[in-house]
């Protein structure tokens, strides 16, 4: 994790300059993270979570929400 990492509420993990994975963001520090990372798309894959896509559109993201049931991806 580099210095400019250490200090964030989320870190993704970057597959490529355009592309991040990484876990559900849980808290609205960790949706603010996110933007101020420069991120502004989410493809939610979380079923379980049936209103995290709407808090994410709330929160300024453009969300594609495609649910799927956990260890079925």
């Amino acid at each position: 994790m580099s210095e400019e990492n250490s200090c964030q509420a989320y870190t993704p993990c970057w597959v490529t300059d355009q592309l991040a994975v990484g876990c559900a963001p849980m808290s609205h520090t960790q949706l603010d993270s996110l933007k101020a990372q420069g991120i502004d798309g989410i493809i939610n894959l979380c079923g379980e979570f049936c209103d995290l896509h709407e808090i994410e559109q709330g929160a300024g993201f453009e969300v594609y929400y495609l649910p799927l049931e956990d260890e079925e991806a």
